[in-house]
């Protein structure tokens, strides 16, 4: 009869609720999945980012050491010539050597030979 049916119409819409859930569950899954794959892979970008930095790094610190030991052999020798004394003067610049105009007679060369 009558509670029959309205039983029966129950049943049924708590099942198609029950696919509704279902489905939006099961949507919600594959995004959630898609969404790991992508944190996943940017963390294995991260990951050789990372890596890729921190050997940059190390290089770095070893150009930095090198530089420093380089810096005080500098300051050292620095030190040792102002206790020798001043260094001697350099040459002026263009002295003796002859500049490359003059190689060869010169402008006073005669353009022709005697005859």
């Amino acid at each position: 009869g009558d509670a029959g049916r309205s039983l029966g119409s129950e049943l049924a819409d708590q099942r198609l609720r029950a696919e509704q859930l279902l489905l939006r569950e099961e949507r919600r899954a594959a995004e959630l999945a898609g969404r790991a794959e992508e944190v996943e892979s940017a963390l294995e970008a991260g990951r050789r980012e990372a890596q890729e930095l921190s050997e940059e790094k190390r290089s770095l610190a070893a150009r930095c050491g090198a530089l420093h030991r380089e810096n005080e052999r500098i300051q050292r020798v620095g030190k040792a010539q102002a206790l020798a004394g001043p260094p001697p003067a350099p040459p002026p610049p263009g002295g003796t050597s002859s500049s490359p105009l003059l190689v060869g007679g010169g402008a006073g060369a005669p353009r022709f030979s005697a005859a």
